[in-house]
């Protein structure tokens, strides 16, 4: 007789979300530790080398003069900018409009074997090539956006490494490295802002969270209760605390509590000790 599997208890849940949680939290607290953004330059290297890559380029995509992190020779972004790559770079347009990631060569082939020619087509092969020429023979790239709905591109690969062999990589650990791009975004972003945006600077203010809707975050992060226990913990009603969360899910553009949560930690928002994650 085969037995049916028993669902998991909501203790078994609530700890397997929270070891999720403390795995998360660990990748952020080594990237969130950087005293300033040379130091975490050198973090995110680290991080990224770890998940099997060794070159990594981060940037806001459709953000006049946003500043880039990019981990490569420099003689590769005096090139790209010398040249006028940026009008170019289809990579960059993809992420303008979208947050499916994508590899450098599923553009390149689409444009070598498209029937209509473009000069801009031929602009961006020349980019490939170029790029080809350093070691960088393909780049796995993942667009996102930030809580602040502003896109982002981060790309990762690895120096004379076929797509095929890129490919293998990208698919041993996906989750982990989709979560490294996304603790980036949020927290490059957030703590760095002026390199990036410049005069465009966005500050906390810019997620448009009250300090009630931020309380109660705070106290779902560090005191581990539901909803209906941080309510009560605030003297306030249940319904009041969905009203806030679903003002905190709105403004930092999460679908649920947890997303909402943990996109506060990440954004700087709201802090936690990290013995707690021990």
């Amino acid at each position: 007789m085969i037995s049916e599997k028993k669902p998991a208890t909501h203790q078994q849940q609530t700890s397997a979300i929270k070891l999720s949680l403390a795995g998360d939290f660990l990748l952020y607290s080594r990237l969130s530790a950087a005293k300033n953004l040379d130091d975490f330059k050198v973090r995110l290297l680290s991080a990224v080398e770890q998940v099997g890559f060794d070159e990594y380029a981060f940037a806001p995509v459709g953000v006049e003069g946003a500043g880039c992190l990019f981990s490569g020779p420099a003689e590769i972004c005096e090139n790209y900018r010398r040249r006028g790559y940026r009008q170019y770079d289809l990579v960059q347009r993809h992420a303008e409009t979208r947050t499916s990631p994508i590899y450098q060569s599923t553009i390149a082939d689409y444009v070598a074997n498209s029937p209509l020619y473009l000069e801009s087509n031929d602009k961006y092969l020349e980019l490939c090539e170029m790029l080809a020429g350093f070691g960088l023979l393909d780049t796995y790239h993942i667009p996102l956006v930030t809580p602040m709905g502003i896109n982002c591109l981060f790309s990762v690969t690895r120096k004379n490494t076929g797509t095929p062999q890129l490919t293998e990589l990208v698919e041993s650990d996906k989750a982990l490295l989709h979560l490294l791009a996304d603790i980036v975004v949020n927290l490059a972003t957030s703590r760095y802002a002026n390199f990036f945006f410049g005069a465009k600077a966005f500050s906390r203010r810019s997620h448009h969270i009250t300090p009630k809707q931020l309380q109660l975050l705070q106290k779902l992060a560090k005191d581990n209760v539901t909803l209906q226990g941080a309510a009560d913990a605030l003297f306030i009603s249940l319904d009041t605390a969905n009203k806030h969360i679903a003002g905190v899910k709105a403004a930092l553009g999460a679908r649920t509590q947890a997303t909402a949560v943990y996109r506060a930690i990440v954004a700087g928002l709201i802090e936690l000790d990290n013995s707690e994650w021990k």
